[in-house]
């Protein structure tokens, strides 16, 4: 049933596209048409990227489209190959208004504003990566060799960036495989001790077309300490080992603007153990994950018609052991997930002051979850999503998009609910930008989440949020630059495990209010510092006390960054972490401190030295699982 209905909406869904491309004039360009490289660029897109031969972020990366998410803060490829970072999670460290917080299963959740577990959107490319069954994606499992921006929104997702995201939007645009002929390749060693070793390879294909190919592997045998029911403490393997590789293929045929990409990754690792005695050890002795993607831009007649479609799929397996010597098999798991996902978009211009957008999508996605005793649970879900939009420019630094739309689940379960996004920004010059946002967005329940054999609970409704915000920046003088947000959410059906910790839940409703501010000083000079305070503040309305863990109520952080042209340079971090709760425990507040120093050895080569933990200060991630000591990493990268 579920390929049924995929096929016959995919072929609803490309039947514009169909009936444009047989009219299209051949490239010729139409007055009133959008075209998304002609739009105003922002001064990040501008800047060069020394040691990549390229003049902008967009000679690397797609141009941004019409109505494509809030962009709050961007890192470009060179950025985090100058930090030394070496997975998506080390990345988005790097934001400091994003949090990596560990999970249960070994693996990290992106947290914005206290949003996550299929809350906050990510997009690889345009296309959401959320894994079916547990609507959560590692972000640790994604190398940085093949990303050129990081691009993150606070603010809630529009019906425009189609289902979820209602806690903000993660987007990892990859290398665009047209361009000139370009070799990228990463060898990073770290004291864990661990591995990174990626390559990328780009090649034009004629004028029109180009390919990306890219493949890497990742080994850590850092060692992990399990505490028996005896007190007794013994050392663990994590034996973590990752494959990956990528393939993509681009074209520009006149108006037309195609793009395809593979990706497979396989992973072996042992999930850290909790310090409670006793704890049981998780070993995920294969993860296999495979993800694709299509679309085609076309511009004609004033008309931006965009199709795409994307599948992934998932399997992993989980065998639980008692024992540091892995031979007391406890239990086990084998999950199979799958999501399919369809979506056309239209956009058209009109004159220079306005855009209008109309959006449908569609998502499916079912699992299959079966223990050590064959016992079997799982389920499916659809959701189509119909949205509009505006976006007008008045003059003066002025403008407003406006996005509304419903969401359709097509299970029993739920009702439709609408949604909607409007921005307004003022921006009469570089000295000052101002943004009002409002919002309403919403998620339907994980699979786990619905339908776990034990945990389970099929009656859960859809978790809706929201939300306002008001930011600022502002330079006042050259060198300074001033950011500051305030937010206000109200969740309503917050889903959680209920108080016993053995079946999900809408928990409660509550309000997340805060602060976000950031100054800096030395703006776009060789030395630079920076300072950030966030304060964040959860009232619960309605169930039960502290409805969200490990969300601190203070955090502060200072970095201070130099360079000599492009030929050396260095930064450190120092980020403090106030008192958080974890199930009931408080966690006390701790103090963390990285750096990492880059010397070009030769135009194409660089050296990055990078420390983590760089005190080796011990506190709890989580409340029963401590922090990972200083860990120290020495790299080299290179663009040819």
């Amino acid at each position: 049933m579920r390929v049924v209905s995929v096929v016959v909406f995919g072929v609803w869904i490309l039947a514009p596209l169909g009936v444009a491309w047989a009219g299209a004039d051949g490239g010729v360009p139409v007055d009133g048409a959008v075209d998304p490289s002609q739009r105003d660029p922002t001064p990040e897109e501008l800047e060069t990227l020394a040691g990549e031969q390229v003049v902008s972020v967009e000679d690397v990366a797609p141009p941004r489209e019409p109505f494509a998410p809030d962009t709050t803060t961007r890192l470009s490829g060179k950025q985090l190959a100058e930090r030394g970072v070496t997975t998506l999670a080390q990345a988005l460290l790097q934001i400091p208004e994003v949090s990596i917080r560990p999970g249960n299963r070994g693996d990290q959740r992106v947290q914005v504003r206290g949003g996550r577990k299929g809350s906050v959107l990510l997009l690889l490319d345009g296309v959401p990566i959320n894994e079916a069954y547990y609507g959560t994606f590692d972000p640790s499992s994604i190398p940085v060799t093949d990303i050129a921006e990081i691009r993150v929104s606070l603010s809630t997702a529009s019906p425009l960036d189609g289902p979820g995201g209602p806690a903000g939007v993660v987007e990892i645009v990859t290398l665009h495989p047209r361009g000139p002929q370009r070799i990228g390749a990463t060898l990073i060693g770290s004291t864990a001790p661990g591995l990174l070793g990626a390559a990328t390879l780009r090649l034009p294909l004629g004028e029109a077309w180009g390919v990306r190919l890219s493949a890497g592997a990742q080994g850590d045998s850092r060692g992990l300490e399990l505490i028996d029911l005896m007190g007794a403490s013994h050392k663990i393997d994590q034996a973590s080992r990752f494959l990956h590789g990528a393939g993509a293929l681009g074209a520009e045929i006149g108006k037309l603007r195609l793009f395809s990409q593979v990706i497979a990754a396989q992973r072996v690792f042992l999930v850290p153990p909790g310090d409670t005695p006793g704890s049981l050890v998780q070993v995920v002795d294969g993860e296999t994950m495979i993800a694709g993607q299509a679309r085609a831009e076309l511009d004609h007649d004033g008309f931006l018609i965009g199709v795409s479609g994307y599948a992934q799929w998932v399997k992993r397996r989980t065998k639980r052991y008692a024992d540091a010597a892995l031979a007391m098999f406890s239990d086990a798991e084998l999950v199979s997930a799958d999501a399919v996902g369809l979506r056309a978009r239209v956009t058209r211009g009109i004159g220079r002051d306005l855009d209008l957008v109309g959006l449908v999508a569609f998502h499916t996605e079912g699992a299959t979850d079966i223990d050590a005793l064959a016992m079997k649970s799982g389920g499916s879900t659809y959701l189509t999503q119909w949205s509009a939009g505006a976006e007008w420019k008045p003059g003066a630094g002025l403008s407003g998009v406006l996005a509304a739309g419903v969401a359709v689940p097509l299970t029993e379960h739920d009702a439709p609910w609408p949604e909607a996004k409007l921005t307004l920004r003022w921006k009469p010059g570089e000295e000052l930008d101002l943004v009002l946002v409002g919002g309403r967005k919403g998620r339907v329940p994980t699979l786990r989440e619905r339908y776990a054999r034990l945990e389970g609970n099929p009656a859960i409704r859809p978790e809706m949020v929201t939300s306002g915000e008001l930011g600022l920046r502002a330079r006042p003088v050259r060198l300074v630059e001033l950011f500051a947000n305030g937010y206000v959410r109200r969740v309503d059906g917050f889903i959680r495990f209920d108080a016993a910790g053995t079946q999900q839940v809408n928990y409660a409703d509550f309000l997340t209010s805060g602060l976000e501010s950031r100054l800096t000083v030395g703006m776009e000079q060789p030395v630079s510092l920076t300072g950030m305070y966030q304060f964040t503040r959860v009232d619960p309305l309605t169930g039960g006390a502290d409805p969200l863990d490990n969300v601190p109520q203070h955090r502060v952080d200072a970095w201070l960054d130099g360079h000599y042209r492009d030929r050396t340079g260095a930064w450190v971090t120092v980020r403090w972490i106030g008192e958080r709760t974890d199930g009931g425990t408080t966690l006390a507040s701790y103090v963390d401190t990285e750096g990492a120093a880059w010397l070009r050895i030769v135009p194409s080569l660089r050296a990055t030295a990078r420390v983590t933990n760089a005190l080796d200060g011990r506190w709890l991630d989580r409340r029963d699982t401590a922090n990972l000591g200083r860990t120290a990493y020495l790299g080299l990268d290179g663009v040819w």
